[in-house]
């Protein structure tokens, strides 16, 4: 996340780690990563979000993007997936 702000400024974080029952009541997978502390799902404050979203999906560093419509995931479980949400 410090690589990703350094370059973009400042970030929302939506979503960070998720108690099984939050997860659940937002009809979250049962996989995720937020239940591990593994994932985030972040906005961008500054940068233009087209930029912010290109600018992830080349990161090479992380496991898991998600590009979503308002927010983008990122986690650091495995290696190089990514999804449109």
């Amino acid at each position: 996340m410090q690589e990703l702000r350094d370059t973009y400024g400042p970030l929302q974080v939506n979503s960070l780690f998720r108690s099984r029952e939050h997860n659940t009541r937002i009809q979250g997978s049962k996989q995720s990563k937020h239940l591990l502390g593994m994932a985030v799902d972040l906005v961008t404050l500054e940068t233009k979000f087209e930029r912010f979203v290109e600018g992830v999906s080349k990161m090479d560093n992380v496991g898991g993007i998600g590009i979503y419509r308002t927010f983008v995931h990122v986690d650091v479980y495995g290696q190089n997936r990514r999804w449109n949400g």
